[in-house]
Order: structure tokens, then C-alpha cells, then sequence
């Protein structure tokens, strides 16, 4: 049980790597709050997990792109279990499809920097001053291996 009374952060926990990540922190223990957009997909994701598991999972359905949201998300949080241990950042989106960069349109280059590269930014720096106050905390961001090796039509996403 290597996280007994770890309070653990998830981003896109309602699948992929978020999922995994989400299982495998409550798997050894810990308390995870297990975030995402879709709150239906949310629940069933945290339904899907809760039985059998050492640690508890709690969701709250928030847009990382969305300042506010990720504030009092994280101040719940910090009232509800008193601090923050780990966040992973796992929240992220693709492109709808293979684009040159000359066609790709403003919104789609906003959607995808704002959940990959802003959301990471703001769930970040919410939880660095209750770290750094307790002087302990992991901060784990997760990245596509594109960020080293992408392919035309995927730019956007790489960056």
C-alpha cells in the first residue's frame, strides 16, 4: 500500500491514462479526486472503480480550462482532506484529424493548448502553494510522445 493517506489530484480520469492512473493510485490506497469534464462519463468511470479498491475515489466534474472551476475544485479539496500529495496532469485532447498548420482554424488551436498546456499550467500552480507550504508533493505531467517525434498534420498537437 504505498499511498495509505496520500490525497491524490487525477485530470482526465474518466479514461485513458487518467483511468489507469486513477486506478492505480486507489489500488495502493490513496484518497484520489478524480477530475474531468463529462460528468456522466466521470461516474461511470469512478462506478467502474470504486469496488474492491483500498483507497477511496471522489469526483468533481471540472474544465481545466476553466480558471475558476480548477480554483474551487482545488480549494475544495484542500477543505474537504487538508492537502494535496500528487497531481497528474493526464488531461488532454487531440486533433479531430490530420491538419496542415495553414488549415488548421484558431478555435481548434485554442481547444487543444488550452486543455493540454493552459489546464496543465492552472491545475499546477493551484496546488504549488499547499505543497510548498508543507514542503512535500509531486507534480506529474503527462505528454504524448509527439512533443519528440511528430508527423505531418499533427503540429499543433506536438506543440
Amino acid at each position: 500500500m504505498l499511498f495509505v493517506d496520500q490525497v491524490a489530484i487525477v485530470t482526465g480520469a474518466s479514461q485513458g491514462i487518467g483511468f489507469a492512473a486513477m486506478k492505480a493510485l486507489s489500488n495502493e490506497g490513496a484518497k484520489v479526486i478524480a477530475l474531468s469534464r463529462n460528468p456522466e462519463v466521470l461516474k461511470q468511470a469512478i462506478d467502474e472503480l470504486s469496488a474492491g479498491h483500498a483507497g477511496s475515489i471522489t469526483g468533481i466534474p471540472i474544465d481545466v480550462r476553466n480558471e475558476a472551476e480548477v480554483q474551487q475544485a482545488i480549494a475544495q479539496v484542500l477543505s474537504t482532506f487538508g492537502k494535496i500529495d500528487i497531481l497528474i496532469n493526464s488531461a488532454g485532447v487531440s486533433m479531430r484529424g490530420k491538419e496542415l498548420v495553414q488549415e488548421v482554424d484558431l478555435e481548434e488551436w485554442k481547444r487543444i493548448l488550452d486543455t493540454n498546456l493552459t489546464g496543465t499550467f492552472l491545475m499546477s500552480r493551484e496546488v504549488l502553494p499547499a505543497m510548498v507550504e508543507r514542503n512535500s508533493g509531486y507534480i506529474i505531467n503527462i505528454l504524448s510522445t509527439a512533443a519528440y517525434r511528430s508527423s505531418a498534420g499533427d503540429s499543433i498537437y506536438a506543440a
